[in-house]
């Protein structure tokens, strides 16, 4: 049984100030110190020891999209946190958009096999709630990351660790005010209904209707393969010539309205567009001026943070560690891409390398949007 936490002896405070003094000084003087070095320099060659003496615990991460590229960040996040802290993780789930009943079969495998915490990806508000129950009776923290139950869900998880969806739909929607004024736009899903994705339509309609303008939109649903979202994006300007805008709520959706926009010329007819997340093909049209803009919900931080919350519930026997985190999302356009699209960063998916970077002038400052009364 593990002993209960008894604070720090004076060893345990001297230890933990050489550790941190050694640390500053490697930030301060060795700018470009990797964080596997910064790591070996706070805890000893490899890490090999745990943060707090505490067992070597594997947290289970569940998703429902483990094969997207739009989780090379979270993956990295999760990596860096159990480096950090001596532990591990799992990465399962779904290799297309949420598959719900595949997504409890592996949360109900978590719990059979006595993992040492699961976050899941929880994109019903019902599903999980049976093997959440059941997991926090055997001792099983749960959290849920990326996507989480409405507030009227029964759903007992401890915290959410992720953007709230709503309020991005919400925020959609008022840039989408920004380029169109009237006429008829397209809001593009890759799956309507998912708690990751529906919140984000619901929300930009929401924005739209309470301005008040005449604008028709439609709902499409483009698919779950960059294939699908492409082919269905295209389609849907072919059929409707007159339209506005169209407007992904997801990585896929947003590629496909990248790839119509630009294959038939549309910006020179004056259609706009939009995807969400950061995605090297999708920077890049927001740099050629083909999407006007995107949102980051920082998707390393989804892993870092819930990994992080699970070893605290875990090392305060559920005493503390578990609060909401809110991720993003944080507006990006052109004005502000090339910090993107210049700086390779594992903290965007788009390099392993591990690096501290320089900050980057001037800061720019408030580009998350206000929330939504």
């Amino acid at each position: 049984m593990q002993k209960p936490f008894e604070g720090s002896s004076g060893q345990d405070n001297k230890s933990r100030y050489a550790r941190r003094t050694v640390l500053n000084a490697a930030i301060v003087g060795g700018g470009a110190a990797t964080l596997p070095e910064l790591i070996r320099a706070a805890w000893g060659a490899g890490a090999a020891s745990t943060a707090f003496g505490n067992p070597r615990w594997t947290f289970t991460f569940i998703s429902q999209a483990a094969t997207n590229p739009f989780f090379v960040p979270t993956r990295y996040g999760l990596a860096d946190a159990a480096n950090l802290l001596g532990c591990d993780y799992q990465w399962l789930g779904t290799s297309t958009e949420s598959v719900v009943p595949a997504m409890v079969q592996t949360m109900n495998s978590a719990i059979a096999a006595d993992v040492d915490g699961i976050a899941v990806a929880m994109v019903d508000d019902n599903a999980f709630n049976d093997p959440t129950t059941r997991a926090l009776e055997a001792g099983i923290p749960v959290i849920s990351f990326n996507s989480d139950v409405t507030p009227a869900s029964a759903n007992r998880r401890l915290s959410y660790v992720g953007q709230n969806q709503y309020t991005l739909g919400v925020a959609i929607g008022q840039q989408i005010l920004k380029y169109i004024d009237s006429g008829r736009i397209a809001i593009m899903i890759s799956t309507p209904g998912a708690l990751s994705l529906q919140p984000r339509v619901d929300g930009a309609v929401h924005a739209i209707k309470a301005s008040g303008r005449d604008i028709k939109y439609d709902i499409v649903a483009t698919g779950t393969t960059f294939a699908s979202q492409v082919a269905n994006a295209k389609a849907y300007y072919l059929g409707h010539p007159e339209v506005r805008g169209m407007f992904g709520v997801d990585l896929g959706s947003g590629v496909g309205v990248a790839e119509a926009i630009r294959k038939y010329d549309l910006r020179k007819k004056g259609i706009f567009g939009s995807t969400t997340d950061i995605y090297s093909v999708t920077n890049q049209a927001i740099a050629d001026d083909i999407l006007q803009f995107t949102f980051d919900q920082q998707p390393y931080f989804e892993g870092f943070y819930a990994f992080m919350q699970l070893f605290f519930i875990k090392l305060s026997g559920a005493m503390e560690g578990a609060a909401p985190i809110g991720t993003g999302p944080l507006l990006v356009t052109k004005a502000n891409i090339a910090k993107y699209l210049d700086r390779p960063s594992r903290f965007i998916g788009n390099t392993a390398a591990e690096a501290v970077l320089p900050m980057s002038k001037p800061v720019i400052g408030r580009s998350f949007p206000p929330q939504p009364e």
